[in-house]
């Protein structure tokens, strides 16, 4: 998480990878059309990496944002009209969380994934008080440092949480 009211520095190596991308012709679109990114990129990506699927599908990520269009908001960038990619970004008052981030091989190695989080973080969502990543963890004991260092490079900072597995049965005793 990036507590945006306090200073923050991004990573050297990320703004060399910004700066990378500032020289390609990019365009950044927030119309929500999600088919596209989940097909080519997040389904992709999550399938190949992690042998995962999104926890939510198409038709409930769409039903989602339809319930919640001022809440629930997909950022793309594209190279022409080529998708390189993309993040969901989930929105209350106070703070955004990316809940679906992926990225074309060109997408990451352009520098375009970086560019558009550095987007989001320094501009778009600049006003918010929380930048959440989520997540770095593979399941909720195995720490997956890759993520992590990518999500660190933007100068977030490690939140734990405390997890508790309790019988449904004992329900009451929360």
């Amino acid at each position: 998480v990036i507590d945006l009211q306090k200073p923050f520095f991004f990573q050297k190596r990320r703004e060399r990878s910004i700066e990378k991308a500032r020289k390609l012709n990019l365009h950044i679109s927030e119309k929500f059309e999600a088919e596209l990114f989940w097909e080519t990129l997040l389904i992709p990506n999550l399938q190949n990496r992690f042998k995962l699927k999104p926890v939510h599908n198409i038709l409930e990520i769409n039903d989602l944002h339809q319930k919640f269009p001022d809440h629930i908001s997909l950022h793309q960038i594209f190279l022409e009209n080529e998708l390189l990619a993309g993040a969901m970004i989930w929105q209350n008052q106070q703070s955004v969380h990316a809940q679906y981030i992926a990225g074309s091989d060109f997408g990451k190695k352009s520098g375009a994934l970086d560019f558009l989080f550095a987007h989001l973080i320094k501009k778009r969502y600049a006003d918010q008080h929380f930048f959440s990543f989520g997540i770095s963890t593979s399941d909720p004991q195995t720490l997956n440092q890759g993520l992590l260092d990518w999500k660190t490079g933007f100068g977030a900072k490690i939140v734990l949480h405390d997890i508790y597995k309790i019988e449904t049965k004992n329900y009451i005793n929360l």
